[in-house]
């Protein structure tokens, strides 16, 4: 390689240079990834919508999916079930005790949501990692 083709960088400039990138990948990253997090959401409270048990309805048709909170550790959300229903969740979920004795089984619909939408989660951040 001849001198006239050489590139020459001091430490202090290529630091710089190396800050700003991994910078600018740090913050691509984190955008990609709040991106993701509310989309997780919203189809987990779309998948409940669907899967939920419906005597009447309302229980099935008042999942929602909000209260996003964003910090250097992670990206949360929130699905749940709106007022007046949102009683029945665990009680759904979990099965209870029946007033005269007994008990009613359970109908497990939100463990297997979340699983399925925490895995298709870190698959698709995978992904979008992989890419940027």
């Amino acid at each position: 390689m001849s001198k006239s083709n050489a590139i020459t960088i001091n430490s202090v400039d290529f630091s710089a240079e190396l800050k700003k990138v991994l910078s600018k990948y740090g913050d691509d990253i984190t955008e990609i990834t709040r991106h993701l997090v509310k989309r997780a959401g919203n189809e987990a409270r779309d998948k409940l919508k669907q899967t939920s048990p419906k005597d009447t309805g309302s229980y099935a048709k008042n999942w929602m999916a909000g209260n996003y909170t964003w910090s250097a550790f992670g990206a949360d959300i929130v699905v749940y079930n709106g007022f007046p229903t949102y009683r029945l969740a665990h009680l759904l979920e979990k099965g209870h005790a029946n007033r005269g004795g007994g008990r009613t089984p359970a109908k497990v619909h939100i463990k297997p949501v979340e699983e399925e939408v925490k895995q298709e989660l870190e698959k698709n951040i995978r992904q979008a990692i992989e890419n940027v």
